[in-house]
C-alpha cells in the first residue's frame, strides 16, 4: 500500500531532512490509555520506508503501560513501556 504523505518520497528512496514527510492520515498515541500530544509522525529522515513518531509521554505515574499508535484505522500491537521519574 502507499502510504499518504504531505510530501511523497519515490518508493525505495530515503525521506529528506527538509522538507519532512509528514503522515496525513488521522494519528493517534496512547501510553497506558491515556492520549498522548503527537509532534511528528512521518517518514524519518535519511531512512527508506521507517515511520517515526515523536510524542510526549502523559503524567504517570512510574511503571509500565501498553503503547498503541493508531493511523487512520490502523491500530499496533501494544508493547510495554517504562514510565520512570
Amino acid at each position: 500500500p502507499i502510504w499518504p504523505l504531505d510530501n511523497p518520497i519515490p518508493t525505495g528512496a530515503s525521506a529528506p531532512a527538509t522538507p519532512l514527510s509528514n503522515e496525513t492520515l488521522p494519528t493517534l498515541v496512547t501510553v497506558g490509555g491515556m492520549q498522548a500530544k503527537l509532534q511528528f509522525a512521518g517518514m524519518a529522515p535519511y531512512f527508506a520506508g521507517l515511520v517515526q513518531v515523536n510524542f510526549y509521554v502523559p503524567n504517570l505515574a512510574p511503571g509500565d503501560y501498553p503503547l498503541q499508535i493508531t493511523f487512520g484505522t490502523a491500530a499496533s500491537n501494544q508493547p510495554l513501556v517504562t514510565v520512570s521519574k
